[in-house]
């Protein structure tokens, strides 16, 4: 049970830089800084893959702990189910308060990433937008004859100078 806690609390730890992490991707969105921004999704891998490796670590814990139990290992066991299993009942308190204390950091970081996605997205209009108007023809400036016999003349180069040579 032991190396459950040791592995929640390892878990909670990596959760809290994650969060930390979005929150100063918050930041950098705000700001537009694109290469304060790729260091942190960078870091932020390295941390996504510490989390991954901590869960695959949490789910064989409870697998261990059923099997000491002597009950068979379920595959997708979660706490919730193991806590009424736990025989100390000071271990499982630990363990629910872990428990809770890292599915409150979850739904944190959730929200933060919620946020972070929406910025991004906003980011991304934002450019579309200014990509749409830098890319846009300018409006013809000078009074243009209307078509005549379905040509359209405004393709074709103006035959008239700006100034009259005619004087």
């Amino acid at each position: 049970m032991r190396m459950l806690i040791a592995t929640l609390e390892e878990l909670i730890q990596a959760h809290e830089m994650m969060l930390d992490i979005a929150q100063k991707k918050q930041e950098v969105l705000v700001k537009g800084d694109v290469q304060q921004l790729s260091a942190l999704l960078q870091e932020e891998g390295t941390w996504l893959k510490q989390v991954s490796k901590l869960e695959h670590e949490r789910q064989f814990q409870v697998e261990d702990c059923l099997r000491r139990l002597g009950l068979k290992a379920e595959e997708d066991i979660t706490l919730s189910r193991l806590l009424p299993l736990i025989p100390d009942k000071e271990e499982r308190n630990q363990v629910e308060a872990l428990a809770t204390q890292l599915l409150e950091i979850i739904g944190r970081l959730q929200r933060q990433n919620e946020l972070n996605m929406r910025l991004t997205q906003d980011a991304l209009k934002a450019v579309n937008h200014s990509l749409e108007v830098l890319t846009q023809s300018e409006p013809e400036l000078t009074y243009q004859k209307p078509e005549q016999n379905g040509k359209n003349h405004s393709s074709e180069p103006s035959r008239r100078s700006f100034f009259d040579t005619k004087a």
